[in-house]
């Protein structure tokens, strides 16, 4: 398709187009001799919403003859990349010029779960001991990911820190790739609170964790000289994560309450319904939990793991699932579960990660009685 010479002229063009990320691209055309790029500059999305929000939740960033009179009607930055060769009107180049324009554009996410991990009273540690633990929180989810993909599990994960903790998301969207990120956190607290309880290291701190699920915007911090300077994400799914995490005790486990919409999709034939909810979904990533076992920790193997939403035992065949109200300082109401994740290791020793019911007396949410779920095991 293109040379290797050819790749990086047309790199620097976009990269010289772009301004030291002063600019959006919003969509591009094809030209004889390069592309035409179309961008808003950066002070004006906030008035750009309408355009913004069109071409984010369009099919790609390609357009047609057609669609430029609206775009030009918009106001865009109109820019020609010009180059020393014909360019090739193939699917391959388009997709790989969407590729290229990938650090430079801003993607829309109506749902997708990310995780927040906090580590506990990190700046009482020194300056290494926080790289320290920071670097080995950063390994855990490596290793975690590269384990379920190897169970066949479609995820990439991209992380960007707090300072004292870590967002991670998957890259690949949908239900199936949450559950990959929902059993993915799981894993990582295991190898987490499995090297804590082992000789291994001194003085580790516990964790309190979040995951959550909601929309959000994508985007590249692009710099001058790397186009992808770092992964980061902002919306109501960060926003959420960061209240609860605002009430959240230390080792305490928090999941947001979401619901969305499957029908349409091959999951929602598979299983007969058109929304999915948060216990749901959970329930779905126990029957993936099962394929841990073996799965070596520091201390022994897994036997065992199971998650769940806390609650209250009614009987033998039935339990309820508390759902808590979490307000933050703007009077914004944040919807979770309390949640345990529980490990047993070959060496006989059972793990616990999270807080039972009766250890949160402290957590600055709210039972929401009339909400609970009631479940029964047949």
């Amino acid at each position: 398709m293109l040379s290797e010479d050819q790749k990086r002229k047309f790199t620097a063009e976009l990269r010289a187009a772009n301004n030291l990320g002063a600019n959006v691209i919003v969509a591009w055309r094809l030209l004889p001799f390069g592309v035409q790029l179309y961008q808003i500059p950066i002070y004006s999305i906030a008035n750009r919403v309408a355009l913004l929000s069109e071409r984010i939740s369009a099919d790609g960033h390609r357009i047609r003859d057609k669609e430029v009179e609206a775009l030009d009607s918009a106001g865009c930055i109109v820019t020609e990349v010009k180059l020393p060769f014909q360019v090739p009107a193939q699917q391959e180049f388009f997709d790989y010029v969407e590729g290229l324009i990938a650090p430079y554009v801003v993607q829309w996410s109506p749902c997708r779960a990310v995780a927040l991990y906090d580590i506990v009273e990190f700046s009482k540690h020194t300056a290494l001991e926080q790289f320290a633990l920071i670097r080995m929180l950063s390994y855990f989810i490596n290793l975690a990911a590269h384990r379920c993909r190897g169970l066949g599990h479609r995820i990439h994960v991209s992380k960007s820190t707090t300072g004292d903790g870590i967002y991670v998301w998957n890259e690949v969207e949908g239900v199936e790739a949450d559950i990959a990120l929902y059993l993915s956190t799981m894993l990582t607290l295991a190898y987490y609170y499995g090297t804590r309880k082992s000789d291994l290291t001194t003085g580790f701190p516990p964790l309190r964790c979040c995951v959550n699920f909601g929309s959000h915007f994508g985007y590249h911090g692009a710099m001058e000289d790397d186009a992808r300077g770092g992964d980061y994400i902002v919306g109501d799914v960060t926003i959420g994560l960061a209240r609860m995490m605002s009430a959240t005790l230390p080792s305490q486990l928090l999941v947001g309450a979401h619901s969305r919409d499957i029908s349409g999709t091959n999951l929602g034939q598979q299983l007969g319904r058109a929304m999915i909810d948060t216990p749901s979904l959970m329930a779905m990533g126990q029957l993936s939990m099962e394929n841990l076992v073996g799965f070596p920790l520091p201390g022994g193997k897994i036997t065992g793991a199971q998650a769940y939403l806390t609650g209250s035992r009614n009987s033998d065949s039935q339990f309820t699932i508390k759902k808590y109200l979490v307000v933050d300082k703007h009077g914004m109401k944040h919807q979770c579960y309390n949640a345990m994740f529980n490990l047993e290791i070959s060496s006989g020793e059972v793990i616990h990660i999270g807080l039972e019911d009766e250890s949160i007396e402290a957590f600055q949410g709210t039972a929401m009685d009339d909400q609970e779920l009631t479940i029964r095991i047949l």
